[in-house]
């Protein structure tokens, strides 16, 4: 752990020596920040709520997924391209001879500093947004909890699909549709139809990143036992995706070169 520790330090120190580059970043994640938000604003410039969900109540949850996103991003995007460069080029080997764990290894080797300031920007909003709704601390912990289970249910996933790579060195082809099914999140999934609602809660559970963190604690819904089982159920989903990635890993063979 301790390498790691001092792996995630020099690559945040590596990635600080490109200013320009971490400036340019920050006006990205900002205008993408805006332009999300501008949505918003003028979805409400035609009406007055989305499904029962007034403006404040959309940007809480478009702040919950802003965060979530930023920290897949941060920690995990490397899923997305693990089978080209851990699998077909060899670098897993390289891993594997190291005297660390694999698995936070590869999550702290491609820490993205930049995609800080996306989780940062998200904090602001939700920051504006718990003002603005007049939300208790107990409210706020309770929506980060549910927040951090929601995220670890969507690495999760992702995690299952790489520990395919293996087998199918292919397979990132299938994190295309999984990236637009994560844009969902930034709405309430009541808009949605019930066949979709189904695969956003169940199936690819993206609804937990920020929707229902937010329902729950704005009261929208009554108490049901699936606001206790669902953050359960996301949890139980990256524990899935840990334990088969680091199984897939212990079947790697190499390149052969």
């Amino acid at each position: 752990m301790n390498y790691c520790y001092k792996l995630l330090v020099l690559k945040i120190k590596e990635q600080l020596s490109f200013k320009n580059d971490s400036i340019l970043w920050l006006i990205v994640r900002v205008l993408n920040s805006i332009m999300g938000i501008l949505v918003l604003v003028f979805i409400f410039n035609k009406t007055l709520e989305i499904k029962g969900f007034n403006r404040e109540e959309c940007l809480l949850i478009y702040s919950l997924y802003t965060m979530s996103v930023g920290v897949f991003y941060c920690f995990f995007a490397w899923t997305l391209w693990y089978s080209n460069t851990y699998i077909l080029q060899g670098k897993l080997s390289l891993v594997l001879k190291l005297p660390v764990n694999p698995f936070l290894y590869i999550t702290f080797d491609n820490f993205a500093l930049s995609e800080v300031f996306g989780i940062i920007t998200g904090l602001l909003i939700f920051i504006y947004s718990a003002y603005t709704l007049n939300l208790g601390i107990v409210t706020i912990l309770s929506l980060f909890l549910f927040l951090s289970a929601g995220t670890l249910g969507i690495i999760g996933i992702f995690l299952i699909v790489s520990s395919f790579s293996i087998k199918y060195p292919k397979i990132e082809e299938a994190f295309s549709p999984l990236m637009d099914m994560l844009d969902f999140a930034q709405y309430p999934i009541s808009i949605y139809s019930a066949f979709i609602r189904f695969i956003l809660t169940y199936v690819f559970p993206v609804s937990m990143i920020a929707f229902y963190p937010a329902a729950f604690s704005l009261n929208k819904y009554s108490f049901s036992i699936k606001f206790i089982l669902l953050p359960i159920y996301s949890i139980i989903i990256f524990i899935i995706g840990y334990l088969l990635f680091i199984k897939s890993i212990k079947k790697y063979e190499g390149t052969g070169f």
